[in-house]
């Protein structure tokens, strides 16, 4: 199957901090693309990086309509600006003291569409886990316009309601703090690539990860080292998104329910799916439970044989569910060639 990429890189304005970053986007294009189908904008999980959608993608890209054209128009995939290439091309600005935050990503997004690359396109947003924060603060028009979706697909999502976040507040706590130390403490350098996916397939919640997943993690998260690393002796390579801007993102939970508000303001008409995955070993049941409390959920679906890190664990898995719900709302009579 033929799909086309090409990357581009947009310099935007930060509307809650000074200077300026650039959005690493790149751009799918499936070999019969159905100009009448709908453009997806994926979101990635805190730390990750663009292209751990591929695999999702290209196997979305095999569903045809009654056409025999492709499902999809096209899908474009963001890094955030400290995480993947994302980090590289602002490596210049990034830094302890300049951590880049879920609002940033969620500026870089917004001035792109509202760049009018898009326009005409009939978009639907894909966010994985933090992704889901971003998309809820897309539709939001602080800083750039709101998006207008035509259809939401929150994955995994790390968002509650600000109520379920205060009744259950302690637990929430105790889990960001385990995840600031786990991260704090992890290892960050190696003496290359294939010691580095050594070390994460060793551990959880890697080990689970597709192997694929696996090596486009350490040919897109991982980066080679600069002079500036300090602390990398011998070392050769290191993640992509330092520790500290890691760690940083769960430092601010209260995105997390503003998402939530916003997504519970978007337009009546505009779907929203709630994709889940079949193992709950990550987000608590009660951050799930609330959301249809506060949104107008359209249809909840579960992914078989896998955990919160879902679109790494099942990538294809996910790709069927988005296919039947893309089906649901933009053609009817799409079939599948597996």
């Amino acid at each position: 199957m033929t799909i086309q990429t090409a990357t581009v890189i947009f310099p935007h304005r930060r509307h809650s901090a000074a200077g300026e970053l650039k959005l690493v986007a790149k751009r799918y294009v499936p070999g019969s693309p159905s100009l009448n189908g709908p453009t997806l904008l994926f979101a990635h999980c805190t730390g990750s990086h663009k292209e751990v959608w591929e695999p999702t993608i290209e196997h979305l890209f095999q569903f045809k309509d009654g056409n025999g054209m492709c499902l999809v128009r096209e899908a474009w995939s963001f890094d955030a600006q400290n995480a993947g290439e994302g980090a590289v091309v602002n490596a210049a600005v990034l830094g302890d003291k300049n951590i880049v935050s879920l609002s940033d990503l969620a500026d870089g997004v917004k001035a792109f569409v509202a760049s009018g690359k898009l326009d005409g396109h009939q978009l639907v947003a894909i966010g994985h886990s933090a992704g889901s924060c971003l998309v809820g603060l897309t539709t939001g028009g602080d800083g750039y316009p709101a998006i207008r979706y035509k259809a939401v697909i929150l994955v995994e999502p790390s968002i509650a309601t600000k109520e379920a976040c205060f009744e259950n507040r302690e637990e929430q706590l105790m889990g960001i703090r385990f995840m600031i130390k786990s991260i704090s403490k992890r290892r960050n350098f190696w003496p290359g690539r294939e010691e580095a996916r050594a070390f994460f397939a060793k551990r959880v919640p890697w080990q689970l990860w597709h192997p694929r997943i696996l090596d486009l993690l350490v040919q897109h998260a991982i980066r080679d080292i600069t002079g500036k690393d300090t602390q990398a002796g011998a070392n050769k390579v290191t993640l992509c998104c330092t520790p500290k801007q890691e760690w940083s993102q769960y430092e601010h939970e209260e995105l997390h329910y503003r998402a939530t508000e916003l997504l519970a303001r978007v337009d009546p008409s505009t779907p929203i799916y709630l994709v889940l995955a079949e193992r709950v070993d990550f987000i608590p049941q009660w951050s799930y439970d609330s959301l249809p409390k506060r949104l107008n959920i359209a249809s909840v679906h579960t992914v078989p044989e896998a955990g919160h890190f879902v679109v790494q664990e099942n990538p294809i898995g996910v790709a069927n569910i988005l296919a039947e719900i893309l089906d649901k709302t933009f053609s009817p009579t799409a079939k599948a060639r597996m």
